[in-house]
């Protein structure tokens, strides 16, 4: 019997080619149909995402003429197929299968039962789904960890090309995937170096490669990377308080802790474990693993509604499959195979109770790869089928437009799409992600210089929060600059058509005053005064209690006279931009 290490059973490589074959993506494209009834968030979603691709069809830089979290490549993540061909979906899904393909085989070989390895490996791909979606960026950031770990154990060219790859793919799908992989990726070749299996000039040339792809692909993709860079950040810094939702979904919050805790719990005996071994290089990859478990749930949580909470389920436990607790090949890997095989189970069990039952995931997992095959042979044509009829705008007022520059708000950005006019809008383009001072600032600049001549306005916001307040300094600037033209109903809401002045006035503010108040004070407005900026900060417990679960609610209330109270969501970002 073969009994070196690096001899790997044929069985290994035909577990991990069928494991991996039935990881391609289903639905090869996304179908999608446009909401013409009913709340008006109902479009918020695909109006993003098909905005995306609208972005790179007109060439639009990106940081510049478009601020947001997903980038050029944020179409592999939505898999909205409009002007992007075929075969770079096909590509970047076997991209993704033979990485599946390398987690799998080299978990099989390092485990010491073939039989839990295999048992691990079929529960964690029950658990993915089978379009991954905005997980997406969970999935590219456990890959990098995978090859942080191979690199580590196996330094080799192949590793570090893989790693080069995945960091720069998933730094233009969506930018804080890649800041993250990037900073662990650099943390990880000073820990190679300082472990002595690599030179201070092959790190450095390893590092020239990455920024230099990064650099390429930013001037192939049409990328101003300072501004794609920080207006990410400004969008992740906001996002938290903000964006999150409280939907009692308490059972489903229940199992998420419970499931975060075990991982948890697990990770610090094996921290325990190596610590008395005395292999502290290995801390590094528990950190990391650490690290993903506990921002995968500080995501779920902040939204707070079932397809953000369920992400925890389906991504949390498949960081358990990078291979560091398996490194030692005794008995004690059996307990730590047989913990990983109950958390995976434990997390597929929790799946099934809000989702779909497992014959069900089993028969879309493994019972429909041809079909993937069928949609990529049919997917010939990437275009749009334009719906004016779902995003009905009269002919009278498309008339008026013309082919006039213009902008939409609050988001549905669908009208102009649809309609085909010639949209030209504010960076950040749905007021409800223009959170933080930064953002509401370039919107202003924006339309401070290069004012569209109309725009279509729906007065509207989401969670229940004061439409007005999403982008006040913009809402002031269009109040002054802008007239009704028109007015017309579409998916049961009243539109007003505003048309540019013919001189545009820049906004002045003089500051008349400044007060130190308590959170629950009344604010009184001074004479003159049509302009507030509010500073409110946590105290150490609401600190505390927005890194262990999310930042506290925060609401705004307005008083009139004579009227009632009109109580608002806000945030500390929303009111410090006025």
């Amino acid at each position: 019997m073969r009994t070196d290490n690096s001899y790997t059973s044929p069985l290994v490589y035909i577990i991990a080619i069928f494991l991996a074959y039935h990881m391609l993506t289903m639905p090869f494209l996304t179908s999608y149909e446009l909401a013409d009834s009913g709340p008006s968030w109902l479009g918020l979603d695909i109006s993003w995402q098909l905005t995306l691709n609208y972005a790179n069809l007109h060439n639009w830089t990106w940081g510049k003429d478009i601020a947001y979290t997903y980038g050029p490549l944020g179409f592999l993540s939505t898999r909205i197929g409009w002007g992007v061909s075929r075969w770079i979906f096909l590509s970047f899904d076997l991209l993704l299968a033979v990485n599946f393909f390398y987690v799998f085989k080299d978990f099989l070989k390092a485990s010491a039962s073939k039989l839990t390895g295999t048992l691990i490996l079929i529960v964690a791909v029950l658990l993915m789904n089978t379009s991954h979606g905005t997980d997406l960026s969970w999935l590219l950031l456990f890959f990098i960890y995978f090859w942080l770990y191979k690199a580590y154990n196996e330094p080799s060219n192949a590793s570090f090309i893989m790693l080069i790859l995945l960091t720069s793919i998933a730094f233009y799908i969506k930018v804080n995937t890649g800041l993250i992989s990037i900073l662990f990726f650099v943390a990880h070749l000073v820990l190679l170096y300082f472990a002595d299996k690599l030179s201070v000039l092959k790190a450095l040339i390893i590092l020239l490669s990455l920024a230099s792809t990064i650099f390429l692909s930013a001037w192939l993709l049409n990328v101003y990377l300072p501004g794609y860079i920080m207006s990410a950040y400004e969008l992740i810094k906001g996002y938290g308080s903000v964006m999150y939702l409280d939907n009692g979904e308490i059972s489903v919050e229940r199992n998420i802790g419970t499931l975060y805790h075990a991982m948890k719990y697990l990770l610090i005996i094996y921290f325990i474990y190596i610590v008395l071994k005395g292999k502290f290089v290995q801390l590094f990859f528990v950190a990391i693993c650490g690290a993903y478990i506990l921002m995968l749930k500080q995501q779920s949580y902040l939204r707070g509604d079932i397809q953000h909470l369920s992400e925890f389920f389906c991504y949390g436990p498949l960081v358990l499959l990078t291979g560091n607790l398996l490194h030692y090949k005794n008995n004690t890997q059996k307990l730590f195979s047989a913990a990983i095989l109950f958390i995976l189970t434990l997390s597929l069990f929790f799946k099934t109770e809000y989702n779909k039952k497992i014959g069900q995931l089993y028969e879309e997992r493994f019972c429909n790869t041809k079909e993937y095959f069928k949609q990529f042979s049919e997917n010939k044509i990437d275009s749009h089928h334009f719906a004016p009829d779902k995003r009905y705008i009269p002919a009278s007022i498309l008339n008026k437009i013309g082919d006039k520059s213009i902008d939409i708000f609050p988001w549905d950005s669908e009208y102009i799409i649809e309609n085909q006019l010639n949209y030209t809008p504010r960076p950040v383009f749905q007021s409800f992600t223009a959170y933080t001072p930064y953002l509401q600032k370039i919107n202003y600049d924006f339309y401070n210089s290069n004012a569209p001549e109309y725009i279509i306005y729906d007065f509207d916001a989401i969670d229940n929060r004061c439409a007005f307040n999403d982008e006040s300094m913009l809402n002031m600037f269009i109040i002054k600059n802008y007239e009704l033209a028109d007015t017309f109903t579409s998916n049961e809401r009243i539109r007003a058509l505003l048309k540019k002045k013919n001189i545009i006035k820049p906004l002045i503010f003089n500051k008349i005053g400044e007060k130190k108040i308590q959170l629950t004070d009344e604010i009184p407005t001074v004479a003159g005064s049509n302009y507030i900026r509010i500073d409110v900060k946590l105290n150490s417990k609401g600190k505390s209690v927005a890194f262990r679960l999310r930042p506290p609610g925060i609401n705004i209330s307005f008083t009139a006279p004579n009227e009632h109270n009109r109580i608002y969501r806000t945030s500390p970002e929303l009111l410090k931009a006025g």
